[in-house]
């Protein structure tokens, strides 16, 4: 079996935000805020091709993360998977539904999925995407970084993390003062700097970061990638931001217990 994860972050961003995971044959679909339509054309463009999607997870129930979820669950005939605090609150009619604990492994054809709980102002999870060595840990959505996340994400190769907002960009800015105050506070989403310090404590093993859910308003890729650079300075660990309206294509390999080897296509960052 190949012991490749591939990543492709098909759309990152508050006007939606879809992931697309493959390994062992296997394909899922983190979060289902774009629609089919879209879905499908950023595969084309990434992968030459649509995949057969085996399941969708929708980390938490706002719509710029599980809007699509039902039509694209119809689209593809797969199952969501949720907690159980998600499933209470999204209404998804005719659609397989999977629930599963936030504590609590599971798997979704060959890919091992570890979830946690990280604090939002809507039940959320971060995940870890295993197959055989390879594994990814995607955390995006949270307003602090809780204390066991470092050690939830010990092994990762590749770490897709949210570095939404810049602080002095979201108090100049154009948005209303509750939603600051909501964009801000620790259940709202990660600054650069917090996404910065993070980073800082991750292990040797990790080789690449993909900055994700950067505010078109409130944040550049500059300012995001400046602080994650400082906080990795004299690691050899590759940076870049995802994008909304472009898709981003990782390749994470193990070679069998001895170092990892990230590939990916660079593409450009139009923000």
């Amino acid at each position: 079996h190949d012991p490749r994860v591939r990543i492709t972050v098909l759309a990152s961003g508050s006007a939606g935000n879809t992931t697309l995971v493959q390994a062992g044959g296997s394909s899922l679909l983190i979060d289902a805020g774009v629609a089919a339509g879209i879905v499908e054309e950023r595969m084309r463009r990434a992968l030459g091709h649509v995949v057969d999607v085996d399941g969708i997870i929708v980390t938490h129930p706002h719509g710029d993360h599980c809007g699509k979820a039902a039509s694209l669950a119809r689209h593809f005939d797969c199952p969501v998977w949720m907690t159980e605090a998600t499933e209470r609150r999204l209404k998804l009619p005719r659609v397989r539904r999977r629930v599963f604990g936030v504590n609590t492994p599971f798997d979704v054809a060959a890919i091992r999925v570890e979830p946690m709980p990280v604090p939002h102002d809507a039940p959320n999870v971060a995940l870890v995407l295993a197959h055989r060595w390879a594994r990814a840990g995607f955390v995006t959505d949270l307003g602090h970084v809780p204390k066991r996340l470092p050690k939830h994400l010990a092994g990762c190769q590749l770490l897709l993390l949210e570095s939404n907002h810049d602080p002095a960009m979201l108090a100049e800015g154009p948005y209303p003062e509750f939603l600051k105050a909501r964009v801000a506070s620790p259940s709202g989403h990660l600054s650069n700097p917090q996404a910065a310090h993070l980073l800082s404590r991750r292990g040797r093993e990790i080789r690449e970061v993909v900055l994700m859910h950067l505010s078109a308003t409130t944040n550049t890729p500059m300012l995001a990638l400046a602080g994650a650079r400082a906080a990795v300075e004299g690691r050899r660990i590759k940076l870049r931001c995802a994008h909304q309206d472009e898709p981003l294509d990782v390749h994470v390999r193990w070679s069998v217990g001895v170092k990892a080897r990230v590939r990916g296509d660079q593409l450009g960052l139009p923000f």
